[in-house]
């Protein structure tokens, strides 16, 4: 016999279920080729540069008389407790 909590935790995942993978998965949640998967985000590094076309032709030219620095862009990362 399922407890209280199990029941819960089925009816919020055919509810989930229903609204938004139905469409896609029409065998139901008991399908053997469907898996549920937990994804822990730890990280993640992004790139910031120039987007107006006039910055960046400045930058193009300046790495072109030598200085390749004004090419690159900001690089950060950003670390997930």
């Amino acid at each position: 016999m399922e407890s209280i909590f199990e029941s819960l935790v089925r009816f919020s995942l055919n509810i989930i279920y229903i609204i938004f993978f139905y469409h896609r998965f029409p065998q139901e949640l008991d399908d053997s080729h469907l898996g549920l998967l937990k994804i822990t985000i730890e990280g993640a590094e992004y790139w910031d540069s120039a987007s107006s076309l006039m910055v960046r032709a400045v930058g193009f030219v300046k790495a072109a008389l030598g200085d390749p620095s004004t090419l690159e862009g900001e690089n950060k990362k950003v670390d997930f407790p």
